[in-house]
């Protein structure tokens, strides 16, 4: 196999789990549940879901409370992505406030009153807010550095690649010219 034949292969293999890393968290709400023992439960649902079931019980999905947190598990640690996500306890069925982190009265007629237009209005503006935070210029830049990482260690090791091939070449015509060869 030819150097040149390595690397696109590397960077095929590279591009596909950034795509696979993306395209998994895509349409999906992170959700974490508090128990009453103080273990974390986490799990991912879909968008369209309207509610998450933690230990046998129905926790409603409340896109008003959605916040955004970098996810940098797995592939990902290299590659941070956002995603939306919603904090539960064992005491309450909605999810705590992202502002004063608190719960609510919720009840059927109240939750009858919200209109589904309202809920994604509250959902894009919370979005919004959280996508104009700033972040560390590191955590901003990282994905645009770890690329540029791979791709300068790709073309040290093809020249280098390069180098042992003609090393090779010139021993094999000192071989094929000496007297025994």
């Amino acid at each position: 196999m030819s150097p040149q034949t390595l690397v696109v292969i590397l960077l095929l293999f590279g591009v596909g789990m950034v795509w696979y890393s993306t395209a998994k968290l895509r349409d999906k709400i992170y959700c974490s549940f508090r128990r009453i023992d103080k273990t974390k439960i986490e799990k991912f649902v879909p968008k369209k879901a309207r509610y998450v079931i933690f230990d046998g019980g129905k926790y409603k999905i409340d896109t008003k409370r959605i916040t955004l947190l970098w996810w940098n598990r797995g592939f990902n640690y290299f590659f941070p992505q956002r995603v939306p996500s919603l904090d539960f306890s064992w005491y309450s069925e909605v999810p705590h406030d992202p502002d004063q982190f608190e719960d609510t009265w919720d009840t059927p007629e109240s939750r009858n009153a919200a209109s589904s237009e309202e809920d994604w209005k509250g959902f894009n503006k919370g979005m919004s807010q959280q996508v104009g935070k700033k972040t560390g210029m590191l955590t901003q830049y990282m994905p645009m550095i770890a690329l540029i990482l791979v791709l300068v260690v790709g073309a040290v090791l093809y020249m280098q690649m390069q180098g042992m091939t003609a090393r090779m070449d010139m021993l094999e015509q000192m071989r094929s010219l000496s007297p025994g060869g």
